[in-house]
């Protein structure tokens, strides 16, 4: 279960990538702009430190907050649950499917603007 929230995880960080290549000209720019982007949804997903609680809404019993808008959060959440407190795949299916559905948000985003941005624009 845990290699599986990795897994979303790295497919989060695939999708948030692309979106920040898509505003960028060249590799430097993006690894640069790309880290800074990706420290930042580190902090804010509370893999460092504890994020006070900023909940908009409850979901299915769930509390959803400002924070859960990046899939690292749910992800994270689901890896500290069972690698922790021995969480089975049942006890982090929410987190788990509002990770996926993050990551596949994220990664069509990107994909779009990419295609948008850099791929129509050369051609």
């Amino acid at each position: 279960v845990a290699v599986l929230a990795a897994l979303l995880l790295a497919f989060g960080g695939v999708g948030l990538g692309l979106v920040v290549a898509s505003f960028t000209r060249n590799d430097s720019e993006a690894g640069n702009i790309g880290g800074a982007v990706m420290m930042v949804q580190v902090f804010l997903s509370g893999a460092m430190f504890p994020m006070p609680a900023a909940t908009l809404f409850v979901l299915g019993g769930h509390e959803m907050g400002v924070y859960d808008i990046f899939p690292a959060t749910h992800a994270l959440e689901a890896m500290r649950q069972v690698l922790l407190y021995g969480a089975s795949l049942s006890d982090v299916a929410f987190r788990m499917v509002a990770g996926l559905v993050m990551s596949v948000l994220f990664f069509a985003v990107g994909v779009g603007l990419f295609q948008r941005l850099h791929m129509r624009a050369g051609g």
